[in-house]
């Protein structure tokens, strides 16, 4: 007996539990789970052995009743329309359920989750006439997580996705329908404008460009189209900075693990922190590449213009020595931006910082020390005073290098 009605062969049972879904996953988790064995090898050996399969591959490993569900009717009937809670799901069925389940339709909507997430979906492929449904079931699971990856990498966290639900049914209207993977395309370029990709995580986001695998990003472009207007009109909250530190460390995880270090190894990741009150994002390392190169070009002029102008208010040895300083702090400024946080690299900061200002301590000490005790004694104050300044910072970064914003882990297995 299975709802209420005498069942005596396996494609009767299928076609049962088809039509009875809740009925099929009770018995499928109850007790009788066991009468149905017994029955089987009543049927047939066949049928027991095939039912075995299911007990040892499925049911008594928990895996989710939906799947259970589904191995079990594929065994019983290998001819049998797919049929997941009460929905046809070969791939006209699939693509209805999906429209449906966009619409907002409730019950197609937890059909669609159940089946992405069971897997179920692989399981009724292999009934007769439905090789098709593996490809889809495949190219489906495969695009949700490259798309749930491209928003979690945008956001830093998954639940922030607007409209989230949407996310399946947009992915597998995408696999089983060319002309919505062209209107879809179509939208996320719509989507993309210049005031949208003033948002550093839509604008690197969009400039990816992924190939065959272009709709998953163009589904999760679509859902953050109105999120990235929205963050660019408001102030970042405390999620939004943590969210940016999560991706900040990833990445620097990521980067470090490509040399595996050994055990009771100490590594350093810096987390991302909040710039211009929004989060880090790969927009804005791209901008501290061209702030580097434009550093660069800026301390170079700017030592060759203060060389030629000590040089003219003092000797030519003194402006070479100057410019030689400030392209000398140029650099050190370089290093220590590049280079990974430690000592060295606070020390070299420190002292670029201090050049500057140093500079300007120098000079005004030895005009006044110049106009009172004479010029060889007020050239001798300018030097030593902007040595000084410079060492100072120098001690400083190197004591706070280490130390400031960094997180240190030590490696135990």
């Amino acid at each position: 007996m299975f709802a209420g009605a005498r069942i005596t062969r396996p494609r009767q049972l299928a076609a049962a539990m088809a039509a009875n879904w809740q009925a099929a996953g009770e018995l499928v988790l109850g007790d009788g789970w066991s009468s149905l064995l017994e029955w089987a090898s009543s049927v047939s050996d066949d049928m027991r052995s095939a039912l075995d399969d299911v007990d040892e591959h499925f049911v008594q490993p928990r895996s989710p009743v939906d799947r259970c569900v589904c191995e079990l009717m594929v065994r019983l009937d290998a001819s049998a329309e797919p049929r997941f809670r009460g929905f046809v799901v070969d791939r006209p069925g699939l693509a209805q359920l999906a429209a449906e389940s966009e619409s907002g339709e409730t019950a197609a909507r937890a059909a669609l989750d159940a089946l992405l997430n069971s897997g179920a979906l692989r399981a009724l492929a292999r009934l007769s006439g439905q090789g098709g449904l593996d490809l889809v079931a495949a190219q489906w699971e495969r695009w949700h997580r490259m798309a749930e990856d491209y928003a979690r990498d945008a956001l830093g966290d998954l639940s922030r996705l607007p409209e989230r639900q949407r996310l399946g049914d947009m992915v597998l209207r995408a696999v089983l329908d060319p002309v919505y993977r062209r209107n879809l395309n179509r939208r996320a370029r719509e989507l993309t404008t210049r005031r949208a990709r003033r948002t550093a995580w839509f604008r690197a986001l969009t400039d990816q460009d992924r190939g065959v695998h272009q709709p998953a990003l163009d589904v999760v472009v679509v859902l953050l189209a109105a999120l990235a207007e929205e963050t660019r009109r408001r102030p970042p909250t405390e999620q939004d900075e943590f969210a940016a530190a999560a991706r900040g460390l990833r990445a620097e995880v990521e980067a470090m693990v490509s040399g595996v270090p050994s055990t009771g190894d100490w590594i350093v990741a810096v987390p991302a922190l909040p710039v211009r009150n929004r989060p880090v994002t790969v927009g804005d390392h791209l901008r501290f590449g061209r702030a580097v190169v434009g550093t660069a070009i800026a301390g170079g002029s700017f030592a060759v213009v203060a060389g030629i102008g000590a040089a003219s208010g003092s000797s030519l040895l003194d402006g070479v020595l100057v410019g030689t300083v400030l392209l000398a702090g140029t650099a050190s400024l370089l290093a220590g931006l590049l280079l990974p946080r430690t000592p060295l690299s606070g020390a070299l900061l420190g002292a670029a910082k201090a050049l500057v200002a140093g500079l300007i301590i120098a000079v005004v000490a030895a005009v006044v020390v110049g106009l009172v005790l004479g010029r060889e004694l007020g050239v001798l104050v300018f030097w030593c005073s902007w040595v000084l300044t410079v060492f100072t910072g120098a001690v400083s970064g190197a004591v706070t290098g280490r130390t400031r914003g960094d997180v240190w882990w030590r490696v135990t297995s």
